[in-house]
């Protein structure tokens, strides 16, 4: 039975359980990590029996968010056995449960209560107790309610610091449709708190590797363009990123970039992620809603920002298939 929860009720339900095992989303973001982070903090601090077990390692530039031992990288054989005692597993910033990787099996199988903390447009076939607002900026904001949900008192910069990453980085640092007033005095009261923006901006933006910076702007320079300038697309696959000493991790940053063509109104990047595994990110300026054509394709996201992967077709082919298909969105009847 799934129930449609509210933060009170799902802040009740989590502490009537001892071992909760958090998760996140593959390649995990700072939303999702954040939010994670500030829970196991307040779990811990009620003496709870918490754990972060993720698909994906942390990425470089979030690592100094994450103190030595909070986050657990799944291993097949070695990990199962935690999901599987869990009494309740509690997944954020989630989006599609195939957002799990290799982690969905172990989870679906697993006996225990299932809650989805998330602000995406969202599918459900997994999880049974559902705190989902596609209004809140992130999935940070509802965390946030859900801690104050449990009765925490004083926010320190030990879980304000997470919360605030996750909620500059899903409005874009207050530049996104997803900027609300109340995003805007969450921020406050997590500076109130302690958290220094210039730190945080500093850790996120100004700490890539040489190499890293080099890879991007290669890939800006391969942008395309088509329908009169109406989609800018461009396409990083293995054999590419063999010849330049890239990684797919790397690569994603070229997605902000694609909105800032002037007459762009769709933006779609791909990569290449297995021989057979591409993923796409769609962008949106702010008229064409992406989000139906990512779920098309067994994704999903915000109606401006979503994103899928495409399984069983060459990169070549993909591309061509999800650039047609977005030609569509934004020429609409177009004779092609």
């Amino acid at each position: 039975m799934r129930t449609e929860a509210n933060a009170e009720s799902v802040a009740q339900h989590l502490l009537s359980h001892d071992k909760i095992v958090l998760t996140t989303h593959m390649t995990p973001d700072g939303d999702g990590l954040g939010s994670e982070l500030a829970l196991l903090r307040y779990l811990k601090r009620r003496g709870k029996n918490a754990k972060i077990l993720n698909c994906s390692t942390v990425p470089e530039d979030l690592r100094f968010l994450v103190r030595s031992g909070e986050v657990i990288t799944f291993q097949r054989g070695k990990h199962e056995s935690v999901i599987a005692e869990a009494e309740v597993i509690c997944a954020f910033d989630l989006g599609a449960a195939g957002r799990l990787g290799r982690m969905e099996g172990p989870v679906r199988s697993a006996q225990c209560s299932k809650v989805l903390v998330d602000h995406h447009l969202f599918d459900n076939d997994l999880f049974d107790v559902l705190f989902v607002d596609t209004r809140a900026s992130s999935s940070a904001e509802l965390t946030f309610g859900l801690l104050e949900a449990m009765g925490m008192k004083d926010l320190d910069v030990e879980i304000a610091e997470p919360l605030h990453v996750g909620l500059i980085q899903d409005t874009g640092s207050f530049n996104y449709n997803t900027t609300t007033p109340s995003a805007l005095r969450l921020a406050a009261k997590f500076l109130e708190a302690g958290v220094k923006p210039y730190r945080v901006w500093r850790k996120l933006n100004c700490q890539k590797p040489l190499h890293r910076v080099r890879f991007m702007g290669n890939n800006i320079a391969r942008i395309e363009l088509h329908e009169d300038g109406k989609l800018s697309s461009v396409l990083c696959d293995l054999d590419y990123m063999k010849k330049v000493k890239g990684e797919p991790r790397d690569a994603f940053e070229v997605v902000n970039h694609l909105l800032s063509i002037r007459g762009v109104e769709v933006g779609c990047f791909a990569v290449q992620i297995a021989s057979d595994k591409i993923k796409f990110s769609l962008r949106s300026s702010g008229r064409i809603d992406v989000c139906d054509l990512a779920k098309e394709f067994g994704g999903g996201g915000h109606r401006f920002a979503a994103g899928f992967t495409t399984n069983g077709m060459t990169a070549k082919d993909a591309y061509a298939e999800v650039i047609r298909r977005c030609c569509d969105l934004v020429n609409p009847g177009a004779l092609r």
